[in-house]
Protein backbone atom coordinates (compact mmCIF):
# COMPACT_ATOMS: atom_id res chain seq x y z
CA UNK A 1 0.00 0.00 0.00
CA UNK A 2 1.61 3.09 -1.34
CA UNK A 3 1.73 6.30 1.75
CA UNK A 4 -0.75 9.27 0.85
CA UNK A 5 1.00 12.25 -0.01
CA UNK A 6 0.35 15.17 2.56
CA UNK A 7 -0.75 17.58 -0.49
CA UNK A 8 -3.93 15.12 -1.21
CA UNK A 9 -4.95 15.50 1.98
CA UNK A 10 -7.88 17.27 2.48
CA UNK A 11 -7.46 20.24 5.51
CA UNK A 12 -9.10 22.48 7.41
CA UNK A 13 -8.80 25.93 6.49
CA UNK A 14 -11.48 27.69 8.23
CA UNK A 15 -14.51 27.06 10.08
CA UNK A 16 -17.38 29.42 11.13
CA UNK A 17 -19.98 29.12 13.98
CA UNK A 18 -23.53 29.76 12.48
CA UNK A 19 -24.95 28.56 15.97
CA UNK A 20 -27.63 25.59 16.79
CA UNK A 21 -24.27 23.43 16.35
CA UNK A 22 -23.94 23.77 12.92
CA UNK A 23 -20.33 25.25 11.59
CA UNK A 24 -19.81 26.21 8.33
CA UNK A 25 -16.04 24.65 7.43
CA UNK A 26 -13.63 25.78 4.14
CA UNK A 27 -11.52 23.04 3.46
CA UNK A 28 -8.12 23.64 1.25
CA UNK A 29 -9.40 22.05 -1.88
CA UNK A 30 -11.83 25.46 -2.07
CA UNK A 31 -14.71 23.49 -1.42
CA UNK A 32 -17.00 25.47 1.85
CA UNK A 33 -19.68 23.43 3.62
CA UNK A 34 -22.11 23.57 6.68
CA UNK A 35 -22.50 20.27 8.71
CA UNK A 36 -25.22 20.09 12.02
CA UNK A 37 -23.65 18.35 14.24
CA UNK A 38 -26.88 18.41 16.67
CA UNK A 39 -27.04 14.49 16.64
CA UNK A 40 -23.83 14.48 18.61
CA UNK A 41 -24.83 17.31 21.17
CA UNK A 42 -25.68 15.71 24.51
CA UNK A 43 -24.14 11.94 23.83
CA UNK A 44 -21.42 10.18 24.68
CA UNK A 45 -18.21 12.74 25.17
CA UNK A 46 -19.80 15.44 23.55
CA UNK A 47 -22.24 15.92 26.68
CA UNK A 48 -19.75 18.64 27.52
CA UNK A 49 -21.42 20.67 24.43
CA UNK A 50 -24.63 21.01 26.58
CA UNK A 51 -22.76 24.09 27.72
CA UNK A 52 -23.07 26.64 24.66
CA UNK A 53 -19.67 28.59 25.38
CA UNK A 54 -17.71 24.79 25.69
CA UNK A 55 -18.59 24.27 22.07
CA UNK A 56 -18.21 28.02 21.05
CA UNK A 57 -14.52 27.57 22.25
CA UNK A 58 -12.75 25.02 19.45
CA UNK A 59 -9.83 24.90 17.29
CA UNK A 60 -8.28 23.63 14.38
CA UNK A 61 -5.30 21.28 14.74
CA UNK A 62 -1.63 22.40 14.09
CA UNK A 63 -1.68 19.87 11.49
CA UNK A 64 -5.35 20.89 10.15
CA UNK A 65 -6.84 17.32 10.23
CA UNK A 66 -9.19 18.10 13.03
CA UNK A 67 -11.84 20.11 14.77
CA UNK A 68 -11.19 20.16 18.34
CA UNK A 69 -12.45 21.36 21.60
CA UNK A 70 -10.76 20.62 25.09
CA UNK A 71 -11.03 17.45 27.16
CA UNK A 72 -9.80 15.70 24.59
CA UNK A 73 -12.78 16.23 22.18
CA UNK A 74 -11.99 15.88 18.28
CA UNK A 75 -13.78 15.21 14.54
CA UNK A 76 -11.48 13.93 12.02
CA UNK A 77 -11.39 16.42 8.81
CA UNK A 78 -12.11 13.36 6.67
CA UNK A 79 -15.43 12.36 8.30
CA UNK A 80 -16.89 16.26 8.37
CA UNK A 81 -15.86 16.14 4.58
CA UNK A 82 -17.78 13.28 3.61
CA UNK A 83 -20.89 14.52 6.08
CA UNK A 84 -21.25 17.58 3.93
CA UNK A 85 -20.65 16.31 0.31
CA UNK A 86 -21.98 12.64 0.45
Amino acid sequence: MSEQKDSSLIKLISVENLGSYKVKLTFNNGRTGIVDLTNKAGKSVFKEWEDENFFNNYTISADQRSLMWEKEIDLCVDSLYKDIFK
